[in-house]
């Protein structure tokens, strides 16, 4: 399964960042794999939707995710997440603290990619 997918809505431009299921080394190397597809974007011009459904994390998984949204930010015009559960949310409120940025949750994908697309 491809883990990186460029969705086209309303004109504009998503990143699908699936993470769903990912082991804590998997999801790693998807981050990593993004990182240069985000950069290579205009500034401000990209939306991404990362989905954490069922998604292990640890400390590691957390701060390398912390370095990665504040990495993007300048590429980054708005971003949502699925999947997070109550504890993912308060890891969710520590990267948006440290890095500066929102990031929207969502009960499912379609919902996130219409909000997307408005953005």
């Amino acid at each position: 399964m491809d883990r990186l997918q460029l969705l086209s809505r309303a004109g504009k431009e998503i990143l699908l960042i699936d993470l769903s299921s990912c082991q804590i080394k998997e999801a790693l190397l998807v981050i990593q794999q993004a990182a240069p597809l985000i950069r290579s974007k205009a500034p401000k011009s990209l939306r991404t939707l990362t989905d954490v459904t069922h998604s292990r994390y640890d400390m590691e998984w957390v701060n390398a995710i912390k370095a990665f949204a504040k990495a993007n930010e300048p590429f980054v015009c708005a971003s949502a997440i699925v999947g997070v559960t109550p504890l993912g949310q308060v890891l969710i409120a520590a990267i948006e603290t440290f890095t500066g940025r929102s990031i929207k949750p969502f009960p499912d994908r379609e919902s996130a990619i219409r909000w997307l697309a408005m953005q």
